[in-house]
């Protein structure tokens, strides 16, 4: 190999060979190299609706952006008994525009279950039940389903979560997860 050549590799790799930044989020270098495809915004909700359909905005989304994980989890509950017709969508104020099926069942699951978009928009949510222990996984071989959200123009739009319940009221307190890369100047953000 050449001088040049070589000399070139090892200041290449001695580029590479840096201290990670410190942050829960990124303990090793897979999750560092999993989250450099795009970046992630959370936000903390609770289900109380009573014996009633409600939805929740959870992210704003600015012009074009392209999602590669929407998913959630319980983290804390009271009561979960009875919540049906559970869905992702996109709403502008006007419109919802379905990202899941709106048939997601959270009846009953435990503090620790996930639920996410894992296939097209007909398709139900996939949800991970801890009380029994769960296995969840698609048939592409990634547990997600990547989608592109576009905003309709001059209008608030955001990723919103409905449900329904019968019960009088639920209360469970739910942590949702967004990995995304703006598309064009695009962006997305935690919901006000």
């Amino acid at each position: 190999m050449p001088i040049v050549q070589e000399n070139t590799l090892q200041s290449s790799l001695a580029a590479l060979n840096v201290a990670l930044p410190a942050s829960p989020a990124l303990t090793s270098v897979h999750d560092y190299l999993d989250r450099v495809a795009g970046d992630l915004v959370t936000k903390q909700i609770t289900l109380n609706a009573n014996n009633t359909t409600a939805s929740i905005n959870l992210f704003l989304v600015t012009g074009a952006v392209q999602i590669f994980r929407l998913y959630a989890q319980i983290t804390t509950k009271t009561t979960l008994a009875n919540c049906t017709a559970t869905y992702f969508n996109l709403y502008d104020g006007t419109a919802r525009l379905a990202i899941t099926k709106n048939n997601g069942v959270l009846s009953g699951v435990a503090v620790g279950s996930i639920f996410a978009k894992a296939g097209a928009a007909s398709t139900t949510m996939v949800v991970g039940d801890a009380t029994v222990g769960a296995l969840t996984e698609s048939a592409t071989g990634d547990p997600f389903y990547p989608f592109n959200a576009v905003a309709k123009a001059g209008v608030a739009t955001n990723i919103a979560l409905t449900y329904s319940t019968t019960d009088a009221p639920i209360n469970a307190v739910v942590t949702v997860y967004c990995e995304y890369r703006p598309i064009n100047g695009g962006s997305l953000a935690a919901a006000a």
